[in-house]
């Protein structure tokens, strides 16, 4: 029976946040999340774009994972 490839049961990534000083009293966060599988990186920020970025991640992913779903013989 041949093998068929699987999508990986769980998807990581690292998300990375530092400071950048604005001026001499303010700053803002900024970071970057990357996928490790494939180091796939994206900076942002704010909080909205991080979800919208790791939501865009696991759409590809998902969309991956169809194209080796073992069809059944008709």
């Amino acid at each position: 029976m041949p093998h068929t490839p699987r999508s990986p049961s769980t998807i990581l990534f690292t998300v990375r946040l530092w400071p950048e000083e604005i001026d001499a009293s303010h700053f803002e966060w900024r970071g970057e999340v990357k996928k490790i599988t494939n180091g796939q990186t994206y900076y942002f920020r704010d909080w909205a774009t991080l979800v919208q970025l790791i939501v865009k991640m696991l759409e590809a992913e998902t969309s991956l994972s169809s194209t080796y779903t073992k069809k059944e013989p008709q």
